[in-house]
């Protein structure tokens, strides 16, 4: 149950964040100035595939973007904790993840230098993350190294983003923060919470209405409860639309009608898809009872007919019967 509650959560975290518009907006608040004035946030490319072994899956879903850094080739990749609790060894499952990335970019590339990769975790869990994000923090003999012994340490460190630190009046907060909130409580409130929550939101949206990166975001917060709340549905969108104002009104009524012709297309495509399989089946039943018709015809034994076919001795003989029964009289 657990693991089908993060895969759902692991689908909408890539479909939000997998937009460019919105992974710039959260690189522009999170980032600190001395990374982001070398980062070129209009080259960001997401990457297909992931970088996360077997042995990490249950840890973290991964979105890498291929950027420009520092005018050379590089990586921003947003790790999204599946834990709902701090982890003490996530510090070194990010440097294996750091590892993979170099290691695959100097095979597909015949890199002599591995790129910069710049790692930012993403935790929801409900107690606030206490664990050190510069490995050189958790070495207590590192500071009485020498300069020329800390040479022989593989240091580095994350960022993070605790979400579980968030505590803001949504009335006041910027359209990222909204986002971010509104991940946070469908992960941890229940169906009350969360509609608690997003009344909040269409209060705030009532008057910010006018401002288009704000609305942007307050229809993402939507349909980002509605595809991961298995028990919020378009109905109860439908219900807090009747207790906001007119602009949140109409921002809900537009959104479920937006939902409800995707419905409509998503069911049309699947039985366009069940239709042409079962055309494609039904084509490859009526090739497959010629050749046994053929090869009754030729009174060939069922042994051979089997071997000829690749057909089980049972589905020779439902086709025979089949063959028998549009015979013509």
């Amino acid at each position: 149950m657990e693991n089908s509650i993060s895969q759902i959560h692991d689908k909408m975290f890539k479909e939000v964040f997998g937009n460019h518009k919105i992974a710039a907006d959260f690189l522009k608040a999170y980032l600190p100035e001395c990374l982001s004035k070398d980062v070129y946030l209009n080259s960001l490319e997401v990457q297909k595939g992931s970088f996360i072994t077997q042995e990490l899956k249950e840890v973290f879903t991964d979105l890498l973007f291929k950027a420009n850094i520092n005018d050379g080739d590089g990586y921003i990749c947003f790790l999204f904790e599946h834990k709902s609790y701090p982890d003490r060894n996530t510090i070194y499952q990010i440097q294996k993840y750091i590892i993979e990335i170099w290691v695959k970019a100097e095979k597909e590339n015949s890199r002599k230098s591995p790129p910069m990769v710049i790692p930012i975790l993403i935790y929801n869990g409900r107690k606030r993350w206490n664990y050190e994000t510069s490995i050189n923090e958790r070495m207590d003999w590192y500071s009485n190294l020498s300069e020329d012994q800390k040479k022989f340490v593989p240091a580095y460190e994350y960022l993070i983003v605790d979400l579980s630190e968030m505590d803001l009046d949504i009335r006041t907060a910027t359209a990222m923060q909204l986002l971010l909130r509104i991940m946070r409580d469908v992960r941890q409130l229940d169906r009350n919470g969360v509609m608690a929550s997003i009344h909040e939101i269409m209060v705030a949206y009532s008057k910010k209405h006018e401002d288009n990166k704000f609305t942007y975001y307050v229809e993402v917060c939507l349909r980002y409860v509605l595809g991961v709340k298995n028990d919020f549905t378009s109905e109860d969108l439908l219900s807090i639309a009747n207790q906001v104002s007119k602009e949140g009104s109409e921002l809900i009524m537009t959104l479920a009608e937006q939902l409800r012709q995707e419905g409509l297309q998503q069911g049309l495509q699947q039985g366009l898809q069940q239709g042409l399989q079962q055309g494609l089946q039904q084509g490859q039943f009526e090739a497959t009872a010629k050749i046994v018709r053929n090869a009754l015809s030729m009174n060939l034994k069922a042994e051979d007919i089997v071997k000829l076919t690749g057909l089980t001795m049972e589905e020779l003989d439902e086709i025979k019967r089949d063959i028998a029964q549009i015979k013509p009289s």
